[in-house]
């Protein structure tokens, strides 16, 4: 009885009241996406995460923990890739696009969408139009 008494008292909370589902690697890297119209699926060892932004898979191999949080960390920091770098593109669904000698190469050469782009040190997302 005192157990039920104490969870009435104890404030409620709900997973919608929270506007980021962050995912943290095993190496402490982390990346938020928005909780609204969240679908989570498994599929050939991702998590894969979609939105009304589009879809993002996680490596499961790699994946630490997630949790809902106030903020987002995206992981993905815009100019962080030197325009001299070898970098590797993925599209939003995990498939390798390629390598290619630098960003810019990589703009040319690629259709029209969104992208991860990846070099050894930093992850920028990019879109080709």
């Amino acid at each position: 009885m005192f157990i039920l008494a104490s969870m009435a008292i104890l404030p409620t909370i709900h997973a919608y009241e929270y506007p980021y589902l962050t995912f943290e690697n095993t190496d402490g890297t982390k990346m938020s996406v928005v909780v609204e119209s969240l679908v989570l699926t498994i599929n050939d060892g991702h998590i894969v995460a979609t939105n009304t932004n589009g879809s993002l898979p996680l490596p499961l191999s790699t994946l630490g923990k997630m949790y809902f949080s106030t903020s987002g960390s995206t992981g993905i920091n815009a100019n962080d890739i030197q325009a001299d770098e070898e970098v590797e593109a993925y599209s939003t669904t995990g498939v390798s696009m390629g390598k290619y000698d630098n960003i810019t190469a990589a703009r040319q050469s690629l259709p029209c969408g969104i992208y991860l782009i990846k070099t050894k040190r930093a992850t920028q997302k990019i879109t080709v139009k």
